[in-house]
């Protein structure tokens, strides 16, 4: 559930995306599609080779437009995909995190908490936070045999080093 909430697009907002891809990937195979005519009209003599030039590039063109905003379109959609979310991955690397906070001095704990943390909301209930990896970390954490397999389901809170 809370996975689900922290999803950045609704189902509506991705259906939309969804049709926008549909879309755009229709255009490419018809653009594709004349692209292939051209040819087929140079092939022929029809149209000679500066007229096929212009065409060609003016349709490579094109299909490099719509290449791009369809890889846009998915990876928006694949950023926020539920079902893309890898937990066990993000299990790993937050029990990597641990071990390595765990072993810091009181100094460089506050100044990895200064880094990671970008906005913490305390009410009366609980306390809420958010962590940002800088993906520095992440691509060295990846490579380390660290992580060891947890039942930490991530929903614990954490004291703050005074």
């Amino acid at each position: 559930e809370v996975l689900k909430e922290t999803s950045t697009l609704t189902d509506k907002e991705t259906k939309a995306i969804e049709e926008k891809i549909r879309v755009l990937q229709t255009q490419l195979v018809k653009v594709h599609n004349k692209g292939e005519r051209i040819f087929e009209l140079y092939e022929g003599c029809v149209i000679n080779k500066q007229e096929f030039s212009e065409r060609k590039g003016l349709i490579d063109s094109e299909v490099a437009d719509i290449s791009r905003r369809l890889e846009d379109l998915k990876n928006k959609k694949r950023g926020s995909n539920i079902e893309d979310f890898d937990i066990n991955a993000t299990m790993k690397l937050c029990q990597t995190m641990k071990d390595v906070y765990s072993g810091l001095s009181l100094e460089d704990r506050k100044e990895l908490l200064r880094n990671l943390l970008s906005e913490i909301k305390v009410n009366k209930h609980s306390i809420d936070y958010s962590v940002e990896i800088p993906p520095k970390l992440l691509s060295r954490t990846q490579d380390l045999a660290l992580c060891v397999e947890s039942n930490d389901t991530g929903r614990g809170s954490w004291r703050l080093p005074a």
